[in-house]
């Protein structure tokens, strides 16, 4: 697998790419870019298509990571057994329900809009059928919908909570305490999902900004002004990516709420309005707040280490 993307990137000129495991290329995105206090310990989950990866940090120190099968499309499979639907209608319900709809326990019928799919964004709540007439052949039933997603996400929350058990015996820290959990991909938009995990796992929940730390250097900034003022930082200095391709560059685009699998279909996609926003960051940091420098990437690992680290 690792040669054929090699190769696929060889043909745009890349001919040394380096490549990172998925967790951590998302630690590196949370402690790089999102940012964790040194007393914080948070879990990051990020939520793809077909799998999920957990990572456990204290500030910037990685404590474990794992990478697990089963990422959204569990959830879409949940509904299209529950209601015996092929998966791209059972993809349209899963986008438009709710985890935590009526107080968590609906009882209400629901019916799947006729109008074609015009594309997620678009598409309104589910109807709710409750006027007491005999439920139509093509209406889903709410309660039993919910609760197929809330036990996918139930068996969520326990394979993270089993992520802190096993990062305490590995670590042989058994008093380690998690401040927060942090959400990012695509399956962690999933509506109701972020005050399941909420609730279920006592944890305050935020979405991964890999951008945060930069943001904090804007123009106006107590940080720029402070570091400028006293010299530290030499401008091009204040970040740097990684100088090869890998995909640390991804978690920007994700972070920013991009996808690149359309779970309905299985094809690739690009987000172009995400992808304009993706780009947009680097020509602030190289272009308008000079806090980094345009010929960062291609330039020898050696030069990173030993200019911005």
């Amino acid at each position: 697998m690792l040669s054929e993307r090699a190769e696929l990137l060889s043909q745009t000129g890349i001919t040394r790419p380096d490549f990172d495991p998925h967790p951590i290329a998302l630690a590196n995105a949370y402690a790089f870019g999102h940012g964790g206090g040194e007393d914080q310990t948070a879990i990051v989950v990020d939520i793809g298509a077909e799998h999920t990866a957990i990572v456990i940090a204290r500030g910037r120190q990685l404590l474990f990571a794992r990478s697990q099968a089963g990422g959204s499309r569990r959830f879409t499979e949940a509904v299209a057994r529950a209601e015996n639907i092929d998966f791209p209608e059972a993809e349209r319900l899963k986008r438009r329900a709710n985890l935590l709809a009526d107080g968590d326990r609906p009882t209400e019928r629901v019916k799947p809009s006729s109008e074609p799919r015009q594309g997620a964004a678009e598409e309104g709540p589910l109807v709710l059928v409750g006027d007491g007439a005999a439920p139509e052949k093509e209406e889903v039933h709410a309660e039993r919908l919910l609760q197929a997603l809330q036990r996918e996400a139930g068996t969520l929350a326990a394979s993270i909570q089993s992520s802190v058990t096993y990062c305490r015996t590995q670590t042989k820290m058994k008093e380690l305490k998690v401040d927060r959990l942090v959400l990012s991909g695509g399956g962690a938009r999933l509506k109701g999902l972020s005050e399941f995990l909420s609730r279920r796992l006592s944890l305050p929940v935020e979405f991964l900004d890999p951008t945060r730390e930069l943001k904090s250097a804007l123009p106006g900034g107590a940080a720029e002004e402070e570091a400028g003022d006293a010299g530290v930082v030499n401008e091009g200095m204040g970040f740097w990516h990684r100088p090869r391709n890998g995909p640390d560059f991804w978690e920007y685009y994700y972070g920013l709420g991009g996808e690149t699998i359309d779970a309905a279909t299985g094809k690739l996609v690009y987000e172009r309005a995400v992808g304009l926003k993706h780009f947009q960051f680097f020509e602030d940091a190289t272009q308008n707040l000079k806090v980094s420098v345009p010929d960062v990437f291609g330039r020898e690992w050696s030069d990173f280490h030993t200019l911005a680290s």
